[in-house]
């Protein structure tokens, strides 16, 4: 368990943990209260039952008064200071939880930045389903392990102090009933503990395998309408549901066992209380203001006792995503991308040829080397073109390129500078248009200007993209303009529309360099005609890198590379490869009709 707590505290950033200083001084405060307002049920009962041995020790203005004027005084003052004490607590509930909080909030933003910032190549080998899961659910699940901590504490100190009181009243009877309570909370601890922990363990995986099923129905839908295969995947998650929700339910009932269990043992130690004191001899008219303190206390202790265990499998329950995100925010600072440095591209300049040398790389738990040493020379102003079977290589290069894979072996120099040097300073450089162009569900304004804050957008430079990507009159089709709302991922653009959007965005950048990565594989012809007339009015006034099946996106470049194996089989231009190589004559070949008349 110390263990479990200081995995917990060291979510918390070093200046927030005065503020749980602060807030452990508040919470002994309030115990203290907590313990003079049930400390008070003594003396007010011998008021009422008597008054006159009361009038000893009474001050002299209460003294004076009648019994039944001194009973209704101590009564309202009594009741006056419980809801004091009462507010207080409230009070110091809502502290323990506006703080914690907040906290959550850093903590939350802490692990999506740090997953944000983790090298592109771990973002490749994980799932959007996972890293959701851990920068959402798993963090409030594991944060608020903190939160319930904190209330153990506060219920802690409150039942402490009533333990306190109880222990100058009557010695015998508090340490029986006292070992009562150790004796039932290590018997749940040992037993329940081991439960929840592992229930904890199987709602993670479970709330992953329903984020991945309704992840995977919903950006498939347009093949599920087709083929009207909706019964599939809705049996496919039912059965998860049904999984996940009958965990939760042993869950909720074994939430009910605490309380139920508190509830008897304090009737018990009430009857051991009254059994105790009477085998003690004492009268029985003495001995009602002490009952009525120990029935104030148990009435005061259940609840408490209550929470504590409630508290104590909730965080048994949150161990297994405390220990995740743990391990994961332990890893090695070099794991994280340092991007405190604004890339603006100062001290890295492009003025003549990208080189690669002896470039080899293989993914981690791959089937062999991707690409197998390289060297390639892209000039500036050049426009290559990355042809070659599927699996060969292509976008691998490309991403090393970009400077979002380092190699295994070798190097990309930039007019002689690795860019290893100053990365963020190169990719200042490069803009990159993928195949599948993801769009915000935000306005044509901020998709062009994609990651810039509305205030620092500029607007001349959001028409001169979209102008240069052949968009002039795009925004005249939409009322409101550049305000206008593409939808959930573009659902209102059709595709042509929405990879020119995304060259624009690429354009925004002013870069020397700009990627793209099978542009127009999945467009009509029409549409694909308009991307290469993009294309071929940045040719000469921007490096141009492109990949491409579709051999007529490609075909007015300066230079083709032929890809096969991970490894450079030709360069040159399409004549001569044509000429010059059967393997590149045949995928020419197999292309469609469409692409052969292109080029006729």
């Amino acid at each position: 368990m110390l263990s479990l707590v200081q995995k917990i505290f060291s979510f918390v950033d070093p200046g927030d943990r005065r503020k749980l200083i602060g807030l452990f001084i508040l919470m002994v405060l309030t115990a203290i209260l907590d313990m003079a307002s049930i400390g008070l049920v003594l003396p007010i009962a011998q008021i009422i039952i008597q008054p006159d041995a009361a009038s000893a020790w009474l001050p002299a203005f209460l003294a004076d008064m009648d019994r039944f004027d001194l009973a209704v005084t101590t009564l309202v003052g009594f009741g006056v200071f419980y809801l004091l004490k009462t507010a207080a607590i409230l009070l110091m509930v809502h502290v323990t939880n506006q703080t914690s909080a907040c906290m959550m909030a850093r903590f939350t933003t802490r692990v999506f930045r740090r997953h944000l910032r983790r090298p592109y190549l771990i973002h490749l080998l994980g799932t959007s389903s996972e890293m959701m899961q851990n920068t959402v659910m798993n963090c409030y699940k594991a944060f608020q392990a903190l939160n319930v901590f904190l209330n153990i504490i506060l219920e802690g100190l409150l039942a402490t102090a009533t333990g306190l009181l109880l222990l100058t009243v009557q010695p015998g009877a508090t340490l029986l009933i006292g070992a009562l309570f150790a004796v039932v909370g290590l018997v749940f601890y040992r037993f329940a503990g081991p439960l929840m922990q592992w229930w904890g363990s199987l709602s993670m995986r479970y709330e992953h395998d329903l984020l991945a099923a309704s992840g995977q129905a919903f950006h498939s839908i347009e093949n599920i309408k087709i083929d009207r295969c909706e019964a599939y995947f809705e049996g496919a998650f039912e059965r998860l549901a049904h999984r996940d929700t009958l965990l939760r339910a042993r869950a909720a009932t074994f939430q009910h066992v605490p309380r139920l269990a508190i509830e008897a043992l304090v009737i018990l130690s009430f009857v051991v209380t009254v059994l105790v004191l009477l085998s003690i001899g004492q009268d029985f008219t003495a001995l009602f203001p002490t009952l009525g303190l120990f029935l104030m206390a148990f009435l005061r202790l259940m609840p408490s006792l209550n929470r504590i265990l409630q508290y104590v499998a909730d965080i048994r329950h949150r161990e297994a995503p405390v220990i995740l995100l743990y391990n994961q925010l332990r890893q090695p600072d070099e794991v994280v991308m340092d991007l405190d440095v604004e890339a603006t591209g100062s001290g890295f300049e492009f003025n003549s040829d990208i080189r690669l040398t002896d470039v080899t790389f293989t993914y981690p738990k791959g089937n062999g080397a991707v690409l197998q040493g390289v060297n390639l020379t892209i000039y500036k102003g050049e426009s290559v073109g990355l042809v070659g079977p599927s699996g060969g290589g292509k976008s691998t290069l490309t991403d090393i390129i970009k400077g979002l894979i380092p190699p295994d072996q070798g190097q990309v120099m930039v007019d002689g500078r690795d860019i290893r040097d100053n990365l963020a300073g190169w990719q200042a450089h490069v803009s990159f248009v993928p195949q599948q162009i993801y769009l915000l569900d935000h306005s044509l304004r901020n998709n062009v200007a994609f990651g810039v804050p509305d205030n620092d957008i500029d607007e001349d430079r959001v028409r001169t993209a979209m102008s240069m990507a052949h968009m002039d009159s795009f925004t005249g089709q939409f009322p409101e303009g550049l305000d206008t709302s593409v939808g959930e991922n573009g659902i209102r653009l059709s595709g042509g529309q929405r990879q020119r959007l995304g060259i624009a965005r690429a354009l925004y950048r002013d870069p020397n360099v700009i990627v793209f990565d099978e542009a127009t594989s999945a467009l009509d012809n029409e549409a694909e005609q308009k991307i290469n007339a993009a294309l071929d009015g940045l040719a000469g006034t921007k490096t141009l890198i492109i990949i491409a099946h579709r051999i007529s996106t490609v075909h007015k470049c300066d230079r083709l590379i032929f890809i096969k194996d991970g490894r450079i089989d030709a360069t040159g231009s399409f004549e001569h490869l044509m000429e010059n190589n059967a393997d590149f004559r045949r995928l020419v070949e197999s292309g469609n009709r469409n692409d052969r008349d292109a080029l006729s």
